[in-house]
């Protein structure tokens, strides 16, 4: 009886050298292990890869459904364009104690916690996306842009005035408890070094809607210095409801300048001081919004 369980012993050993290596989980002794392992877990992960093959006629598309039924595929194709990435949300359902939904959130939005994200001596990105082209336009070009970012909010339904939405948002803040050099909500840059035809650092434009402004400053808060300065330094600034000041030396107008009014309800007003050059001012007299007179002083 001794020697057959030294034999049995002996052929569990063998067995189990041979099939892989030591256990290192103690808490669970019956952990898998060898070429049986090996092959079930490369058939596993094969099953949930994701292949992208953006030229593929007959692409490979493996969607991957994730708790609650949203989808994410490699290739999404169709008549009109193709995705190398194509996530489809379900759609987004009122809950209790929810106060917002987002298709990707990265990080927290809040700024309670601690991020734990970026270095002492180095800058950090959140988001860092890169497109290139690789292969040349022609002349038959669609006229449309390559466009590095795209972002969009779409509306089709018909909703209460109430409802607002906005194409993107923006948003750098720095806490009471915090310390920065320069800060930017937003920086935009366009390079111009090879042969272009035009060049714009913002361009804004809409369809055949109509707008109701270009440029809405309303909601800034009165900046310190200027609500715009030009490139050679020049500023505007609306100090309040009633003021509007231009700093610059010089102020050249190329046109007719016109103004719907010159004069108060009167009709007249006397001693307006323009200046004119470093240290020369002249006094202009209107009566019923009608230059008559000028006094050099």
């Amino acid at each position: 009886m001794k020697r057959i369980l030294t034999i049995v012993a002996a052929a569990f050993l063998a067995a189990f050298t041979g099939y892989g290596a030591t256990v290192s989980n103690t808490a669970t002794w019956n952990v898998p292990w060898g070429d049986t392992y090996r092959d079930r877990l490369i058939e596993t992960l094969g099953a949930y890869a994701t292949q992208i093959n953006l030229d593929s006629a007959t692409p490979s598309v493996n969607t991957v459904t994730l708790t609650g039924g949203s989808t994410i595929a490699g290739v999404a194709t169709s008549t009109t364009s193709r995705t190398s990435i194509d996530i489809q949300p379900l759609a987004a359902t009122t809950r209790a104690g929810v106060s917002r939904t987002s298709l990707v959130t990265i990080g927290d939005i809040t700024g309670t916690t601690s991020f734990g994200f970026g270095v002492t001596n180095q800058s950090s990105y959140g988001i860092l996306a890169s497109f290139g082209r690789t292969i040349a336009a022609t002349a038959n070009w669609d006229g449309n842009y390559d466009t590095g970012l795209d972002v969009r909010c779409l509306n089709r339904l018909t909703n209460d005035a109430a409802y607002n939405m906005r194409g993107a948002y923006v948003k750098a803040k720095n806490y009471a408890s915090g310390t920065v050099g320069q800060m930017d909500g937003l920086t935009v840059e366009c390079v111009a070094d090879g042969t272009e035809t035009e060049s714009s650092i913002i361009k804004m434009g809409s369809d055949a809607s109509t707008v109701t402004f270009g440029i809405d400053m309303d909601e800034v808060a009165t900046p310190t210095t200027a609500d715009i300065r030009f490139s050679n330094g020049a500023l505007i600034k609306n100090g309040d409801a009633n003021t509007l000041t231009i700093t610059e030396e010089t102020v050249a107008i190329a046109g007719a300048l016109t103004a719907t009014t010159v004069a108060p309800a009167n009709g007249i007003t006397t001693n307006v001081t323009i200046i004119v050059g470093a240290g020369t001012t002249s006094t202009f007299y209107f009566v019923s919004g009608i230059l008559t007179n000028i006094v050099a002083q």
